[in-house]
């Protein structure tokens, strides 16, 4: 007996109560290092029975487990506001006694909300979570950089430039292509770049972009097999100073040998992307959309051998049939600018989080990438929220 006490002397638990799913039971190690299970909580001290009302948030999940995923709760007007703080500043999502991240996209007390919620673990089959709702005076835990991702995850990545180095002459691929790029001339913005989807306002408070002045700035990366693909993806946000001429933004193209492969680039407000599958002819597709200088856009194209389409801020801006295999070029990459043989058409303006895939992305999947978040058809659009209950 007396060993059995000093066992338990040495081990000091803590009880969290749940959500009607029962107690969590942490040792005083695991809530000093915030690992919940490998959970990270938004709140790590929240008592669930102080609040007066949930409902259940329900997850489908087809196909494998899930992590780190953004789920989107609508609200409609179904929804009795009433009960809420006028800014939904006392909404909680709670995973097994777990507060978790969220940000809240708009709130409308009239009509729909929209909230986005980081899920740390979708399992095989889904999972119910909580909303939690009705505590006066609650401070808002909403926040965008907590919830988002910049790596999405999707596969066929070959090369990523997120451009929060800060410093420095080159930008490094976090992919496993190596693809590192140098710097020449282009400055540091001092501020990260794009936005989320098509917000004016939102977006990382953290990290960093690169600032072009249109006239000799650019980004050589060399020449790589992982750059030489059949079909591909091209990704990036930009913010032009102008619209009035021709600026690059991505391009391995080079007349010089027949080494025409990809480019994208601006002709006046126009986005356009061109493609080569004999390095001198060439298919070029025009956006329908018209960009506004020093506004933040993501741009993304896509080809997959039978198909071209450009995507702005998500949405389908203008597609074609094309068939083909893009040219296996021996042009180095550039950014901001082409190598026509010389160096020309600068482009002036921001540019950050850079990414090319060998594959042609889905529209859901581009889609993601400009609103900062995972994807995948195995989980549902939209998870199903259930009628409201008062808080056991």
């Amino acid at each position: 007996m007396l060993l059995l006490l000093i066992a338990v002397s040495l081990i000091s638990v803590r009880l969290l109560t749940g959500c009607g799913e029962g107690l969590n039971i942490l040792t005083e190690d695991s809530v000093n290092s915030g690992d919940n299970n490998g959970i990270e909580p938004e709140e790590p001290d929240i008592n669930w029975p102080d609040w007066s009302y949930r409902r259940s948030v329900t997850i489908s999940n087809n196909g494998t487990e899930q992590t780190d995923y953004q789920i989107n709760v609508i609200l409609d007007g179904t929804f009795n506001y009433s009960e809420t703080a006028s800014d939904g500043s006392d909404i909680r999502f709670n995973y097994d006694g777990i507060s978790l991240r969220y940000w809240i996209e708009y709130w409308n007390q009239s009509g729909n909300s929209s909230i986005w919620v980081k899920v740390p673990l979708i399992p095989s089959g889904g999972k119910v979570i909580y909303m939690y709702y009705g505590k006066p005076g609650e401070t808002a835990a909403s926040n965008f950089d907590n919830t988002f991702t910049k790596n999405s995850g999707f596969s066929g990545l070959v090369a990523q430039w997120h451009m929060d180095e800060g410093s420095g002459s080159s930008i490094d691929d976090s992919s496993s292509g190596s693809n590192d790029g140098t710097i020449s001339g282009a400055s540091w913005a001092g501020a990260d770049g794009g936005k989320w989807f098509t917000s004016t306002t939102a977006g990382f408070s953290t990290g960093d972009s690169l600032s072009f002045d249109g006239t000799d700035d650019y980004v050589t990366v060399a020449d790589s097999t992982s750059l030489d693909v059949t079909a591909i993806t091209i990704a990036l946000w930009i913010k032009a100073g102008s619209v009035s001429s021709t600026q690059y933004l991505v391009a391995k193209w080079l007349p010089t040998g027949d080494n025409r492969a990809y480019s994208l680039f601006l002709n006046g407000s126009t986005v356009v992307f061109e493609t080569s599958f004999d390095g001198s002819t060439y298919n070029t597709l025009n956006s329908s959309t018209s960009l506004i200088a020093s506004t933040w856009y993501h741009i993304a194209v896509t080809f997959s051998g039978t198909a071209k389409v450009i995507f702005i801020n998500g949405s389908s801006s203008g597609n074609t049939s094309v068939t083909g295999t893009l040219r296996n070029s021996n042009a180095n990459l550039t950014i901001a600018t082409v190598n026509d043989g010389t160096l020309a058409d600068f482009y002036e303006g921001i540019i950050d989080e850079v990414s090319i895939y060998n594959r042609a992305l889905t529209a859901d999947e581009v889609k993601a990438l400009s609103q900062r978040r995972k994807d995948s058809a195995d989980i549902g659009d939209s998870p199903t929220v259930g009628s409201e209950e008062t808080v056991p």
